[in-house]
């Protein structure tokens, strides 16, 4: 379809062959976008019913070298109409998209993983369930959400970690006895810190019916002086795009 875009004289020569077999072109052609399932199939579509039409500008233009072959369209028509399931063809192009599937599936992202945990309508017992329903094999489950749970917490340790004051908070301290007691941590506020993800995971879920359209990372920030350190982890975790693939 790019050949027939550019230049225009292309598309006349198309619209000839079209009163040639007497048909007539109804819909704008399509082009394929290598990263759209959908697109693909609506050029498959959109080729079919101008299927005469290529065939007779193949005829016309020896230039236009890449016009499918009539066991092309045969099998284009096949995938069209959903085929035959005993179809070869079709039975080895599904076993192939099934083996991606599973690949990409496999191919979990942890990070993103993590990041369900930190939505308060799902925490770590989606994650699980989710894991033993994909996972056939239970002690392979069991492995990928204690990943996920290891994973978890290492993040959280970096978060939690103290960081160093600021320089002008030091010189404000400086000559006053009375200010340096504000600028060293009260130990049980350490204690806080090291409950602060189980605490947060102990809690009951909410419920995914009453807090269906629960804005997640706004209930963070209205919980930031609960949660700080996992408010700024929830924060930077939800922010990493899902996909970089466009979609529709």
């Amino acid at each position: 379809m790019k050949y027939l875009k550019v230049p225009e004289s292309r598309m006349c020569r198309f619209d000839e062959c079209a009163k040639i077999v007497g048909t007539k072109r109804i819909k704008d052609l399509r082009l394929d976008v290598c990263t759209r399932w959908n697109a693909t199939y609506d050029l498959i579509d959109s080729d079919t019913r101008y299927c005469s039409m290529l065939n007779c500008l193949a005829e016309k233009d020896a230039n236009f070298k890449h016009c499918p072959s009539r066991d092309e369209w045969n099998r284009v028509e096949k995938i069209i109409r959903n085929g035959e399931r005993q179809e070869s063809f079709i039975n080895n192009m599904a076993e192939q998209m099934k083996g991606k599937f599973y690949k990409y599936w496999d191919c979990y992202s942890v990070v993103l993983a993590c990041a369900i945990v930190l939505d308060p309508r799902y925490k770590l017992d989606y994650v699980d369930f989710t894991f033993k329903k994909i996972e056939p094999i239970e002690h392979i489950a069991e492995m990928k959400v204690e990943s996920v749970q290891t994973t978890l917490y290492k993040l959280f340790s970096e978060y939690k970690c103290p960081k160093p004051m600021a320089t002008t908070n030091v010189s404000s301290c400086v000559g006053s006895s009375s200010h340096t007691s504000g600028a060293v941590d009260d130990p049980d506020d350490h204690e806080d810190k090291e409950d602060n993800l189980d605490l947060y995971l102990e809690e009951a879920r909410f419920s995914k019916k009453k807090h269906s359209k629960l804005e997640v990372l706004s209930w963070w920030k209205e919980n930031y002086n609960r949660f700080p350190e996992l408010s700024s982890m929830a924060r930077d975790l939800m922010s990493i795009l899902i996909t970089t693939i466009a979609s529709k």
